[in-house]
């Protein structure tokens, strides 16, 4: 599979990320969050938006939001216009909102970079999933030279 050759781990000094920015579709989110849940043992994710999913947007950023409180991820990182059905999502599944960090502007990725720097524990992996238009990756960038 070309999507798992293409993500990889970038350490930083205290935490890890999974640059997993490149594309997102539900089926993908839900698969990756399940995975990287296994292989790590504290675990973040940056969720951006999952664009032409059309009248299903709300919902299928809700779910995602769900999965990601259920299989224990410990801050969830929103980036992106749907950062409030991520969050719904979330909260309805049982997560406190105060582990939900929001920046609804894809056009501020040093925004989300710093709330990583300030929240990310120790040894943590943190997941980067969001459609490559949103160029999460940014986000990355923003870290190299924050840390």
């Amino acid at each position: 599979n070309s999507d798992i050759i293409r993500a990889k781990f970038i350490e930083f000094c205290n935490f890890r990320i999974y640059d997993d920015s490149y594309s997102s579709s539900p089926e993908a989110v839900l698969s990756v969050l399940k995975n990287l849940k296994n292989q790590s043992q504290s675990v973040s994710c940056v969720l951006g938006d999952m664009l032409e999913l059309g009248e299903k947007a709300e919902e299928l950023h809700k779910r995602i939001g769900k999965a990601a409180y259920e299989y224990g991820y410990r801050k969830i990182y929103t980036f992106g216009e749907f950062s409030d059905f991520i969050k719904e999502g979330a909260i309805t599944a049982g997560m406190n909102k105060k582990d939900i960090l929001i920046n609804y502007d894809i056009n501020s990725p040093s925004v989300t970079a710093k709330m990583i720097l300030e929240n990310a524990s120790l040894g943590e992996t943190i997941l980067i999933k969001a459609s490559n238009s949103v160029k999460a990756y940014r986000i990355i960038d923003f870290l190299k030279t924050m840390q």
